[in-house]
């Protein structure tokens, strides 16, 4: 258990967690792939985004980053790219739905 939070970069965790969160907001930014996604997803951009989903995002994104630093930390790569990759799986799965 103590594998979750020794030797872990909490700065360095905290860094990578916002500027992905940043760069997934330049991403959608209404200047660049923005107006795209709002029109393939039936988003109104007058509407904004929702709080809760922001909120969701950035705990997922944290969660990841601190995933990749057990992983660093442990020099178990492999196993972080497992998660990763049957978690994309799972959501591009999920996407097919609808």
């Amino acid at each position: 258990m103590e594998l979750l939070y020794t030797n872990v970069n909490w700065l360095v965790i905290g860094i990578g967690a916002a500027l992905s969160f940043a760069l997934g907001g330049f991403w959608y930014w209404s200047k660049l792939f923005g107006p795209g996604w709002n029109k393939g997803s039936n988003i109104s951009p007058t509407n904004g985004h929702p709080l809760a989903a922001l909120i969701v995002q950035a705990m997922g994104t944290f969660l990841l980053a601190w995933l990749i630093g057990i992983a660093a930390t442990a020099a178990v790569w492999w196993v972080a790219a497992l998660i990763i990759l049957a978690v994309a799986n799972t959501l591009a799965g999920g996407c097919m739905f609808s």
